[in-house]
């Protein structure tokens, strides 16, 4: 699966528009729009970071180096979703844990 078509499966699973998405992220909705037609197949770390968080998964889950599975829930815990706040990315590994380590770098 190429990283547009990984953007807008996640985005939709959401029920998030294009423009929602690029809010969240603080990217161009014109760049996702490109990203997600295949029109640009790359971009940069900073604007990947940026999806990925929005996103709650991992940098690695969407260029396609993650081999666990996603969780599909944009609030991954209701005790980490208060006002204002934004929950920590989350996937979840084969063997069913749930790994943040990338995030904690950040």
């Amino acid at each position: 699966m190429t990283l547009g078509a990984k953007l807008k499966a996640l985005r939709e699973a959401r029920g998030w528009s294009q423009h929602e998405l690029s809010r969240r992220a603080r990217v161009r909705q014109a760049l996702l729009s490109e990203l997600e037609s295949g029109k640009k197949e790359d971009t940069t770390g900073s604007v990947l970071r940026r999806l990925a968080r929005a996103l709650y998964v991992s940098v690695d889950y969407l260029l396609s180096t993650y081999n666990g599975t996603v969780d599909p829930s944009p609030c991954p815990g209701k005790e980490q979703c208060f006002a204002g706040a934004t929950p920590s990315p989350v996937t979840t590994s084969p063997q069913g844990g749930y790994g943040c380590e990338e995030y904690s770098k950040i």
